[in-house]
């Protein structure tokens, strides 16, 4: 039976595949990105590790109100 695909945290952090931080350092990144690359798309993972619903959520909110707005 195939085993579920394994990421190795550290190495998506250091290549930039895996973001993590404040509203504005997502912010940040997603401006980048959206200059850098012309990606008119973005998909996102907000229940990671050991966060429970209610913090996942807020993420998610935290995202969708600080973060995405100032996305071009």
């Amino acid at each position: 039976m195939p085993r579920p695909a394994r990421i190795d945290v550290d190495t998506a952090f250091a290549s930039g595949a895996l973001v993590v931080g404040s509203p504005a350092t997502i912010r940040e990144y997603l401006q980048r990105y959206a200059a850098e690359t012309g990606a008119n798309y973005f998909v996102g993972s907000f229940h990671w590790g050991d966060l429970n619903h209610q913090e996942a959520c807020r993420s998610l909110e935290l995202f969708a109100s600080a973060a995405m707005p100032a996305v071009p």
